[in-house]
């Protein structure tokens, strides 16, 4: 009876979980309830908008993606390629070759922070983003 006992308890430990796994608690959506994130313009990517900036602020870091149309950070025969020059209050911070990155260590404080097209050589491509935030 014993032994009954202690499988029949086992088989409905076992099948209480079944295949129903919670959900994680800390969801990507939460990081987007940022003071600064009315800043962060619409994810759709229209024919008139060739360059759409989306950003973020946590603590001393701005957190930034970029959609580009036609463009690519590797080369590709059809699409301009190239890189992006950040500059924060007019100073030249970083070269970035991704369309994701990270702005670390900025200064509390308002900040305009402006993002430039250009390519392998450093050639502008006339093209350009600026937005201000505030840490």
């Amino acid at each position: 009876m014993k032994k009954f006992l202690i499988f029949y308890i086992l088989l409905l430990s076992c099948a209480g979980c079944g295949r129903q796994i919670p959900e994680p608690e800390n969801l990507i959506e939460n990081l987007a309830k940022v003071p600064s994130a009315p800043n962060a313009e619409a994810s759709q990517l229209g024919d008139a908008e060739k360059f759409i900036v989306r950003h973020f602020v946590r603590g001393n870091d701005v957190f930034v993606e970029c959609i580009i149309k036609d463009f690519s950070f590797t080369r590709q025969d059809e699409q301009q390629s190239g890189k992006l020059i950040v500059s924060v209050d007019g100073k030249r911070k970083e070269e970035i070759q991704t369309a994701a990155f990270i702005i670390k260590g900025v200064d509390k404080g308002p900040h305009t922070i402006k993002l430039e097209l250009v390519d392998e050589k450093n050639r502008p491509y006339s093209i350009e983003k600026e937005f201000k935030i505030h840490i």
